[in-house]
């Protein structure tokens, strides 16, 4: 009989092709379990390294993938903004983004399906925790950002994926809590990977100014109040962080102007 405390006592190096698959059902069942020892430091780790030792048939790490992008995976309870159910979504993301990093022989089609899925998950996802006492990292925000990462680095990438990639990014912002546990510095990876491919800073410059724009619009509709506070809160953090992540001048010549209107306009009336 499979249970938690036989699987934290498995030696995966052991394990049969039979006891695999049988084995792989069960994590999948149990990729969110609230007890942190199981999940993030049992469950996990084996998906990491089933995965990325290629010790698992192209079909078992189809199945793995379908089962992460669905319904009840990714996506489960999606809009509830505490519970137990933001671990099976927060940590199929991160198996996700371990199946981008191993797998670099998709078509097309497969890439766009797991980089929409994100978009909507980053935008869909209301339950902000990072650290949650007792249960260990829910972290949807910076995870969602992670499988981001991920797929800006796979051989899929395009130029023209990036506007996707930027708004699943400002997605991330516009919620009614702030970020607690430095998932602005975790988003911050994911320009800094576009960057890196490629992507024209005058493009990313673009982007921080319509989120600025944005921002503004909420505010004036809305100022103070409590929600836009929070957003602020999230897009400032977050281009604080950019601005000491990419050695870009024009790029954090203006988010530098910005925040320095934004400190002005909250602090010194």
């Amino acid at each position: 009989m499979k249970t938690k405390e036989s699987f934290k006592r498995i030696n995966i190096d052991e394990w049969s092709s039979d006891e695999a698959d049988e084995w792989m059902e069960w994590m999948l069942t149990f990729i969110g379990d609230p007890d942190p020892e199981l999940r993030d430091e049992c469950i996990y780790p084996a998906f990491g390294r089933l995965i990325q030792e290629g010790r698992l048939h192209k079909d078992q790490v189809d199945k793995i993938l379908e089962t992460c992008l669905s319904e009840s995976h990714l996506f489960y309870r999606i809009g509830e903004q505490k519970g137990d159910g933001v671990f099976t979504r927060s940590f199929s993301a991160l198996v996700i983004a371990e199946v981008v990093h191993s797998d670099q022989g998709w078509k097309r089609e497969r890439y766009e399906q797991i980089l929409n899925a994100v978009g909507e998950y980053l935008k869909e996802e209301q339950d902000m925790r990072g650290y949650v006492q007792g249960k260990g990292w829910a972290h949807s925000m910076a995870h969602g950002a992670d499988l981001l990462v991920a797929l800006v680095e796979h051989t899929q990438f395009r130029q023209k994926d990036a506007n996707l990639f930027l708004q699943a990014v400002q997605n991330a912002f516009w919620k009614e809590y702030a970020f607690t546990d430095d998932e602005e510095e975790r988003l911050a990876f994911v320009i800094e990977a576009l960057l890196q491919k490629g992507v024209a800073p005058s493009i990313i410059t673009k982007w921080v100014k319509e989120t600025f724009v944005k921002l503004d619009a909420e505010w004036n509709a809305r100022p103070f109040a409590i929600p836009v506070f929070r957003i602020r809160t999230n897009v400032l953090h977050f281009m604080k962080a950019l601005f000491f992540r990419v050695e870009v001048s024009e790029l954090q010549g203006m988010i530098k102007q910005y925040l320095e209107e934004w400190h002005k306009r909250v602090y010194q009336h």
